[in-house]
């Protein structure tokens, strides 16, 4: 987790800019109220699954709305429209997404360079397997998990065709996670961990193969902070990316889709089970956590309203709540009514 996790939030900002002018059917009003469905326009290089539009005089592609879903349910957007199918860059916001991608990417190394990488070395490895019960590497993980969430999320506004966004996302996420790691190996306080790599691998294989494998969207990763002096308990790092003394990392698991058709109607679509791993590292005490918490599928559970609304309660999803759950640490079973406040 530590370090990769900011540049998540900066690429999700950057979409605000990223809003597109309704188009026009190419004839009649189609699936998704916009375009009517047609492979005659652009020849046999756009599917008949696809979406046909008028934008600004250029016909345009889009992906099917039953195809732009997640677990079953409607995804959205921040600027409104589906995914193109094709590429069809739109030049300014292609232009916003590259420079502020670029301006996180300057700021993030400066300050890196600046708190953790001043003392230089030969490049080295480090096994960095038990240094805080391996919950760093579910950070890494996660990270690695929304970092191309955002990235593609992005890519697809700038009008990058949603296959292509979600590969390209994808890649430059752990791209990214590997500068840091190389940047590491260089630093003699740090080093290259590859561990932390193989984390932030599995991290990014997820994201593409729940795109790829729908029935993997059974499940769904999630953060958790809450400062550690809330908790009563020391502060592991003075930045909260490494603080993992308040940090939980949870794998939400969609219990109505797991469960026979018959049963459904005696479980809410809202409510999940989340499983998650945290630690405990003070001067008295080293435990790994083991939490089984319930949850709430936000995109279920909150009123559907605009564009960016929906977008926002899709992406807060990604963020786990206090609720009602159980810990199982170090032989030791506590009970809370809202995890980990109280």
């Amino acid at each position: 987790m530590r370090r990769a996790l900011p540049i998540f939030l900066p690429c999700l900002l950057l979409l605000g800019a990223l809003r597109t002018a309704p188009c026009e059917p190419v004839s009649t009003e189609g699936p998704n109220g916009k375009c009517e469905p047609s492979g005659d326009s652009l020849g046999t290089e756009i599917s008949q699954r696809d979406s046909l539009c008028v934008h600004n005089g250029d016909t345009l592609a889009f992906v099917r709305p039953e195809e732009f879903t997640r677990g079953g349910i409607r995804r959205a957007t921040l600027y409104g429209d589906l995914p193109l199918a094709r590429t069809h860059i739109d030049p300014l916001r292609a232009s916003i997404v590259g420079a502020v991608y670029t301006g996180v990417l300057v700021g993030l190394h400066m300050n890196m360079e600046k708190a953790w990488w001043r003392q230089g070395a030969g490049f080295h490895w480090k096994n960095d397997w038990d240094d805080v019960l391996q919950v760093d590497k579910a950070g890494h993980a996660i990270s690695g998990y929304l970092m191309s969430y955002g990235l593609s999320e992005g890519m697809m506004g700038a009008g990058i065709a949603r296959e292509t966004a979600m590969v390209l996302g994808s890649g430059l996420g752990l791209l990214y996670q590997t500068y840091i790691e190389l940047e590491d190996g260089y630093s003699e306080n740090w080093g290259f961990s590859p561990s932390d790599m193989a984390a932030n691998t599995f991290g990014v294989s997820l994201f593409l193969a729940q795109h790829y494998i729908p029935d993997l969207q059974i499940v769904t990763p999630k953060y958790q902070y809450v400062p550690a002096a809330w908790l009563d308990v020391p502060h592991l790092s003075s930045t909260w990316i490494d603080d993992y003394n308040s940090s939980t990392f949870w794998l939400s698991a969609d219990v109505h889709s797991m469960l026979p058709a018959g049963l459904r109607t005696h479980w809410p679509a809202w409510l999940a089970l989340s499983f998650g791993y945290g630690v405990r590292i003070g001067d008295a005490e080293r435990s790994r956590r083991f939490i089984v918490a319930l949850d709430y599928d936000l995109v279920q559970l909150l009123p559907d309203g605009g564009h960016v609304w929906n977008w926002f309660r899709q992406t807060l999803n990604y963020i786990k709540l206090p609720a009602p759950a159980v810990e199982f640490s170090s032989g030791r079973v506590r009970w809370y009514l809202a995890f980990p406040i109280i």
